[in-house]
């Protein structure tokens, strides 16, 4: 099950740094706010387990920058769990 184990970092079964990217300046000068964007490696291997539990974060939106041979090659569950 994931479990948050720093205040930017999720530890979460099957995906690889998930991390909270809060805090980080923009372009403007102003800076995101913590909790609001996730950036994370391979939500396509997170488990059902593992993405229910990620349902507190509450993301709303996945940007998928795999290639279209990624796509095909795994599914994404974390978007599915949370339908």
């Amino acid at each position: 099950m994931p479990a948050i184990t720093r205040v930017r970092h999720v530890a979460c079964e099957g995906a690889f740094n998930i991390r909270d990217i809060g805090v980080y300046s923009t372009f403007s000068g102003d800076t995101v706010r913590c909790g609001m964007v996730y950036r994370a490696d391979g939500l396509h291997r997170v488990t059902a387990g593992a993405a229910s539990a990620l349902e507190p974060l509450r993301w709303r939106t996945a940007i998928d920058l795999r290639t279209t041979d990624e796509v095909a090659a795994g599914v994404y569950r974390a978007a599915q769990a949370s339908r």
